[in-house]
């Protein structure tokens, strides 16, 4: 509840420096780059938890979540004109117009409760090529775990490649195999071969992705009466029987 201006005054006070003004402080503030939280962050929080190896995990595994999230931002011209805007309407009062958005996508250490890597991409960017940029943070014994917006091939294939696990939960729009669990129909575990779609195949065979994916889906039953199936790596069912223990 404190003026800018009191806050810096105590400020001063206890640095034994001279006094700072609103005006100062405002204008230095505005030349800080935005590296610069990035890198607080990897040395404030990311070093310091996981410096030492004692840390959390399932397994032996840092379970990862990751998701992204849109984020409405400042309406200067700049901001527009860096990361876009998104349309909104209210039909019943035929309210519409546009507000500046960014996608936040995060990867969030779910046991230990720090984020380990956040980027902000543009109002209408791909919430999947924002996480690949995530993977250069991850490590090995890293479990990856994705909402339903993520199941792609490329996605499943890009975390493979790099020797990391996932799960990831599946929509009724991603594989012939979820649509048909969802439905409860078929064992509740099944062992599968993934490969691209045939429009995907070129970007796979440019990317050096793998072209195969050795996969298990899982079907667990909910609450409501409805089903949840995930697509995993983790193929062992005598280590990993239970795969909503990773979502809990």
């Amino acid at each position: 509840m404190k003026s800018l201006q009191l806050i810096l005054n105590e400020l001063a006070d206890e640095l034994g420096i001279g006094s700072i003004s609103n005006s100062a402080f405002t204008q230095r503030r505005a030349l800080l780059k935005h590296e610069f939280f990035i890198e607080l962050n990897q040395k404030t929080n990311v070093e310091v938890m996981y410096g030492d190896g004692d840390f959390k995990h399932y397994k032996g595994m840092r379970v990862l979540g990751i998701d992204g999230s849109k984020v409405r931002l400042p309406e200067t011209e700049e901001i527009k004109n860096e990361f876009g805007e998104i349309e909104y309407r209210n039909g019943e009062e035929n309210i519409k117009g546009k507000h500046n958005y960014g996608l936040a996508s995060v990867m969030y250490d779910v046991l230990n409760k720090i984020a380990v890597d956040s980027y902000l991409g543009k109002a209408k960017d791909y919430e999947v090529n924002l996480a690949l940029k995530h993977l250069e943070h991850t490590h090995e014994n890293d479990l990856l775990i994705c909402d339903r917006n993520y199941p792609s091939y490329r996605w499943l294939s890009s975390i493979e490649q790099i020797g990391r696990k996932f799960v990831v939960r599946c929509s009724e729009a991603s594989y012939k195999q979820a649509r048909t669990m969802l439905k409860g129909l078929g064992e509740d575990s099944q062992l599968t071969t993934l490969k691209p779609s045939y429009e995907k195949s070129s970007e796979i065979n440019r990317l050096k992705l793998p072209k195969r994916l050795a996969v298990r889906f899982v079907r667990i039953p909910l609450n409501n009466g409805k089903y949840e199936v995930l697509v995993t790596n983790l193929l062992g069912v005598e280590q990993h029987p239970k795969m909503n223990n990773y979502i809990q």
